[in-house]
């Protein structure tokens, strides 16, 4: 018995191969000693080594490759046009042919063999139509009735009678029973899930005879909504076996109750997702345990009264009474006469398993029937070949509907479940479809075998027959009685059936020898090419051997497209599928790839080929290079699949459907994307600083205040600084003003002063001297007196503030009132934050506006679309109590069509603090003449430069700027205006200012279609003002975007040319505190606030009801939430962009540039060229010679996607060039700023890399496609293999730690460790 890498028959060549039944034969399989096949395993996984796959001699999947074609179904073919299969037969009698095959033979309840065997039969055409037919996956929710009622809800009668409720079409109809084990073990195995609400004692399955002989699958009683106790009882007599576990509520959980013979002899087991919960503590031996009698059922759903186990804690009477029927959802539900174990009931829980014989089922219900008007839909069809086909009681359609959840069998296989009910609405479409267009192709058909005979033998058969036409009936439609097997095709007279049926072979011979004239055709569309079983044929007829690319996967896995992925769920195609369109493109693309051989253009074009984009994956890397490079040249190109959110939905008419919102002006089916307020706490420090203020308080002597009554009384005052004294009255001249008592309190010295108004204005002066004096806050606080009022005033808060407070024991305010510091603000301390620098508690300073500020996105436009004249990009807008309907719109950046498009930006001036006359307001940029509409991805960025910030700029301007620029590919369009703000005494500059009435949380931003409201006013509100032209408030947009940012600082131009080559780039000045993360460092204010970077979105469809949200990946938690898309659709769709970026392999020297100009004549291009001078160049300086080796190698690289995300913090290579020489790390071990880099990156990751990912990746990879791609590698080249490389990241640099000339001080016995000590 041998066994050997499974289907390594994929592999032409190198697997066994039994000439003699043309099939693989050894390979992956054990056979018995007579050579015959048995069962196929996994050699992949030890796990899955116990997963037997049963193997079918005869079952074509499995033929070598040169065992020729034995079903059209190999063959690739449109059976859509009945031109391309149909040439003598009837095609309306070979759809009728189909459609009764499929409703009459498909085995549902038969064994794996017999469906296996059933679908081989099939012709190509037949099988098509079973695609097409509606298939349903599905479970019951049953409604329980009210408690106390046992009746009146949903349930299922099962009647232990093999065939008795359908005789006539039922597989077996002895009526014999079938669910009494007898002396056989048993398992009952279903998925529940439980409705989050209380219940009562209810049944989920019960098969008995009497009171005391029984089985019952049952829930206890429970007040809990998030729980219950699941029960299983064995009765017999006056002995019982009890078994009950817990079980939660609101999900499917896979339930197994098994009673064992064997291994645990007269014990009940219970299981919760195949582990063992709970064994009986008494054990029940039973001998022929027949629940059978005249008349027996069985009941899902529902039950009686039952005699159960003393043990049992919920019934204290020894009897369970069912008080409600079963409220929950049921599916697969399967009663066995065999022991299950955990192994075993995980192996099968999540796939659906096959009735007969050996499977020892007594009853399957899958529960697949689907919803929907049919002849029979109550009916439970029990898929165990045992018949017992059973209906649901009170029935309702709401019962098969699933809703949004799925099934819980994840490996259920759709294929398998045909809806074999004609009547069913989507099948019923389907015959009337395909035969109308049959009827007219048989009229118009030559060749059909009718018109092939004379006339007058089929109008006499007609009249023999006693038809009403030639025809007959066997155009009618297709109809059914009962349950599957029941199906009626229409008949026609004999000679007419007898020639159809010779016909139909005649047809099946004439595609077998078309398909030979185009095997070695090969393309795409694979209705028109050679068949997938010639592709290794094929390959080597061109000189190329396809290599077997899943050699080590399961049977199941190749041919079914089970297991596949980690989610246990089913794949779209299976790995014979997709190997076979692997094949396909490497030979459609065969020639281009071998025109363009030796070049790296092949290698990646073979990889692409695969499926596989070369530059996500891979480092491909021609070696050598100048002696001589500069970092800021390092870059290397990539072309990358990204998904962009689509707004072509804005192009569609909707008028008929659609409303608009009166308040907010959004029309509720056209697509818009909405951010939250652009404002927050302001935790860190930067530009511009937080807005300081005086706080204040008072301590009043009152008009009934006396040195007598205040003797004693305190004042406690806690300052900014978190410095808390308490000052006493004194009375009793123990010591003067300012000095400390026992509890070193101040004295605040009173002896003698009179009680009138001059002797309280006296106490209100030693109250001042008190607080100033050196044991007080000795000036922390600046005090003053008006009269009997002492006045206290601190200055701006700090990070220690938050106990400032003013306190007095003295309880009656006429004679002595204090008040509290208010009025002021700057930074908090929060004691329940660990917010370094405090939290300011002015919400102006969280405004993400308050100081510079940019936007930058990419968007695309198609060529093929009309796009509205106008379209908004972007808009800014603020809201507040003035503003009545669709806020405030104070900036928008619009796009104008038409032979020479324009980008405008419009900004609401006044919004900024400036003038609010009419030809001051409105401050517009524009950029003419841009190629938007080429198909292209475009850069666009617009913003504000405030002229004091000293973050983004290294000087101060006499005037802040806006700016707007727009970059693709080798276009750069960049414009700036002046804007004079009054920034530091207007209260009017809305972008630095929270107001109630025109902004009351902050800016937010806008993509898509809005209804502006009109402001006709003398002080118009934003841009809505009627004078200007409609295009400053255009907001149509139909483009496509991605990347979408915020920032709460400037975008220099540096930084956008850096973002517009390389998309992902979030690249800044300083990345240590201008990217994200860090809110120590001074200017960490200025940093990125949005990141909605469409491409790694979770969800890239639309909801019912229109909704996406877009995350921020930011991590502050400002999402895009997105509405009026059409419901349920795909609207992240995926774009392939070729750009550049800061490349991590700086310091390797490799470049696939070996033709390099050294000269030029215009300037541009010498600016563009670190190595090439000004024309004309007759030699070569030493340091730019190259030193290009024949080194090729394609890398994978563990960390590759990890280095490249690392690059986007960085906006040019300063930042590395900065750290890698800073001289005071000379006698470091380490780059210091590296570290801190590092630290900042990996507050970005939100989990680990799984690097075995990359490890399974490789060794497939290696295994099926090294040797393929060096044949396209030249000879001299030193093709140094396809590589798996483990390495540091570009952030973990190591170096040698320097010590200057103490090497030369040691003694010659002295030596240092590998940590550098002596």
């Amino acid at each position: 018995m041998t066994k050997k890498s499974i289907l390594s028959n994929q592999n032409p060549g190198t697997a066994l191969f039994d000439n003699n039944f043309k099939h693989y034969k050894t390979i992956g399989f054990d056979n018995d000693t007579a050579g015959n096949f048995k069962k196929f395993k996994s050699m992949r996984d030890l796990s899955e080594l116990s997963k037997e796959e049963t193997f079918f001699e005869d079952d074509y999947r499995f033929d070598g490759p040169d065992s020729g074609v034995r079903s059209t179904q190999q063959i690739n073919l449109d059976y859509e046009v009945f031109e391309n299969h149909v040439f003598f037969d009837s095609a309306v009698s070979k759809i009728n042919i189909a459609f009764d095959k499929i409703v009459n033979e498909f085995p549902f309840e038969k064994t794996e063999a017999e469906l296996n065997e059933y679908l081989q039969s099939l012709t190509g055409y037949e099988r098509y139509i079973l695609n097409l037919f509606g298939k349903s996956l599905g479970y019951l929710t049953l409604s329980g009735s009210a408690v106390g009622e046992n009746s009146g809800g949903q349930y299922i009668e099962i009647k232990d009678s093999a065939g008795s409720l359908y005789p006539t079409f039922s597989t077996r109809n002895d009526t014999k029973p079938v669910l009494s084990p007898k002396n056989s073990p048993f398992t009952i195995e279903a998925y529940i899930s439980l409705p989050t609400v209380v219940n009562d004692n209810q049944v989920i399955f019960q098969y008995k005879k009497t009171e005391k002989f029984g089985i019952m699958l049952s829930l206890s009683a429970s007040d809990d909504t998030s729980k219950c106790n699941i029960v299983f009882d064995v009765t017999s007599g006056s002995n019982h076996s009890y078994v009950s576990s817990s079980f939660d509520k609101g999900k499917f959980y896979h339930v197994g109750a098994a009673y064992s013979v064997s291994n645990n002899p007269g014990k009940s087991l219970l299981y919760i997702d195949s582990v063992l919960k709970a064994t009986s503590s008494m054990t029940l031996e039973l001998t022929n345990f027949d629940l059978s009698a005249q008349d027996s059922k069985a009941y899902i759903g529902s039950g009686s009264i039952l005699n159960t186990a003393n043990a049992d804690p919920d019934i204290s009477t020894g009897v369970f009474t069912p008080q409600q029927t079963f409220s929950g959802s049921i599916d697969e539900f399967r009663f066995y006469h065999l022991e299950k174990n955990e192994k075993t009931i995980k192996d099968t829980m999540k796939v659906n398993i096959f009735g007969g014989s050996e499977s020892k089922l007594a009853l399957y219900f899958k529960f697949n029937e689907p919803s929907g008007s049919y002849r029979l839909p109550s009916v439970c069809l029990d898929s165990s070949g045992n018949s017992l086909h059973s209906n649901i009681t009170n029935f309702s359609h709401e019962i098969r509907n699933t809703g949004s959840i799925s099934t819980p069998v994840t490996e259920e296989i759709l294929n398998n479940n045909p809806i074999l009910y004609p009547d069913f609405p989507k099948n019923t479409d389907l015959h009337n479809r395909l035969i109308n267009s049959a009827s007219l192709y048989d009229e118009k058909n030559p060749n059909l075998i009718t018109n092939l005979i004379p006339v007058h033998y089929l109008l006499e058969g007609n009249d023999f027959e006693g038809f009403q036409n030639m025809t007959g009936s066997y155009g009618n439609v297709y109809k059914s009685q009962s349950i599957p097997g029941s199906g009626q095709v229409g008949s026609g007279q004999l000679l007419m059936s007898f020639l159809f049926l010779w016909a139909k072979y005649f047809d099946e011979l004439k595609i077998y020898i078309d398909t030979l004239s185009r095997v070695l055709s090969y393309g795409y569309d694979t209705n028109e090419v050679g068949i997938d079983k010639f592709l290794p044929f094929v390959g080597k007829y061109y000189g190329i051997d396809l290599p077997g690319i899943f050699t080590s996967a399961m049977q199941r896995q190749y041919n079914k497209n089970v297991g596949i992925n980690d989610l246990g769920t089913v794949s779209t195609l299976s790995l014979r599928k997709v190997q076979n369109q692997i094949w396909r493109r490497i030979l459609t693309n065969l020639n281009a790839l071998r025109q363009s051989k030796g070049t790296i253009s092949s290698v990646k074009g073979m990889i692409r080929t695969l499926g596989v984009e070369p530059d996500t994956i891979f480092d491909i890397r021609e070696y050598g290079g100048p002696k001589a490079f500069f970092l800021d040249g390092r870059r290397k190109n990539i072309k990358k699949s990204y998904k962009m959110i689509d707004f072509s939905g804005s192009l569609a008419d909707i008028s008929d459907i659609a409303t608009v919102d009166s308040n907010t002006g959004f029309n509720t089916r056209t697509p818009r994307i909405i951010s939250p307020f652009l404002s927050g706490s302001r935790i860190e420090v930067g530009f511009p600083e937080i807005k300081t203020g005086t706080a204040t308080g008072t301590v009043t002597i009152g008009n009934s205040a006396t040195a007598t009554n205040l003797d004693g009384k305190i004042i406690e005052i806690t300052d900014t600084a978190g410095l808390e004294k308490v000052y006493i009255f004194d009375d009793d001249n123990d010591g003067a003003t300012g000095t400390l008592d026992g509890s070193n309190r101040v004295r605040i010295q009173i002896n003698g002063m009179m009680s009138s108004t001059a002797g309280r204005i006296l106490m209100a002066a030693q109250v001042k001297a008190a607080i100033e004096h050196a044991n007080g806050h000795a000036g922390s606080i600046t005090v003053s007196t008006t009269d009997q009022i002492v006045g206290l005033t601190q200055g701006s808060f700090n990070a220690n503030d938050g106990n400032n407070a003013i306190k007095t024991s003295v309880t009656d305010a006429t004679h002595l009132a204090v008040s509290g510091f208010s009025g002021g603000f700057g930074y908090l301390n929060q004691p329940n934050h660990n917010f370094v620098h405090g939290i300011s508690n002015n919400p102006n300073d969280g405004l993400f506006t308050s100081g510079s500020f940019g936007y930058d996105a990419v968007y695309k436009f198609e060529t093929n679309l009309r796009f509205p004249l106008t379209q908004s990009l972007v808009r800014l807008h603020m809201t507040g109590s003035s503003v009545s309907n669709s806020a405030r719109l104070v900036t928008n950046c619009v796009l104008v069509s038409g032979s020479s498009p324009e980008l405008k930006l419009f900004v609401d001036a006044a919004t900024a603090g400036a003038s609010a006359s009419d030809t001051a307001r409105l401050q517009t940029l524009a950029i003419n003449s841009a190629s938007f509409f080429n198909g292209n991805p475009w850069y666009v960025s617009f913003g504000l430069i405030r002229n004091d910030d000293n973050i983004i700029q290294d000087e101060q301007y006499a005037s802040s700027s806006l700016f707007l620029r727009a970059i693709s590919d080798d276009e750069i369009y960049y414009v700036t205006s002046s804007l004079d703000m009054n920034y530091y005494n207007s209260t009017e500059n809305y972008f630095q200012n929270i107001d109630a009435a025109k902004n009351a949380s902050g800016s937010f931003l806008i993509i898509g279609s809005q209804s502006i409201k009109l402001d006709g006013s003398s002080s118009p509100v934003g841009l809505s003002a009627t004078g200007y032209n409609r295009i400053v408030r255009a907001t149509d947009f139909a483009g496509k975007i991605n990347f979408i940012r915020f920032w709460s600082r400037g975008i220099s131009l540096e930084e956008s040319l850096e973002r517009a080559k390389n998309f992902r780039s979030l690249g800044v000045k300083d990345p240590t505190f201008q990217y994200n993360h860090n809110t120590l460092h001074t200017g960490s204010f200025n940093r990125l606030r949005i990141d909605a970077k469409t491409s790694i979105q979770i969800a890239t469809a639309s909801d019912s009801s229109g909704q996406i949200r877009l995350d921020d990946f930011s991590q502050n938690n400002l999402h895009f939430v997105g509405n009026g898309f059409e419901p349920e659709q795909v609207i992240l769709k995926n774009e392939m962009f070729l750009h550049s970026m800061l490349s991590p392999k700086f310091d390797i020297r490799a470049s696939d540039m070996k033709v390099r100009v050294r000269s030029f004549l215009e300037k541009e291009n010498l600016e563009n060229d670190d190595f090439a001078k000004a024309t004309p160049v007759f030699n070569l300086d030493d340091e730019f010679s190259p030193e290009d080796d024949n080194r090729f190698s394609i890398d994978l690289s563990v960390v590759k996607a990890l280095d490249e995300d690392i690059m986007k913090m960085f906006a040019s290579m300063q930042s590395f060039d900065n750290a890698l020489g800073d001289t005071r790390d000379l006698f470091e071990d380490s780059y210091i700023e590296l570290e801190n880099l590092r630290k900042i990156y990996f507050k970005d990751l939100i989990q680990k890399l799984n690097l075995s990912s990359y490890s399974e990746f490789f060794t497939w990879f290696d295994e099926a496609f090294t040797s393929l791609l060096s044949g396209f590698i030249p000879l001299r080249a030193n093709f140094l293999g396809v590589n798996y490389v483990i390495e540091s990241h570009v952030l973990e640099r190591h170096k040698m730690k320097y010590f200057y000339d103490e090497q030369y001080l040691l003694t010659r016995t002295e030596t240092r460790d590998r940590f550098g000590n002596v």
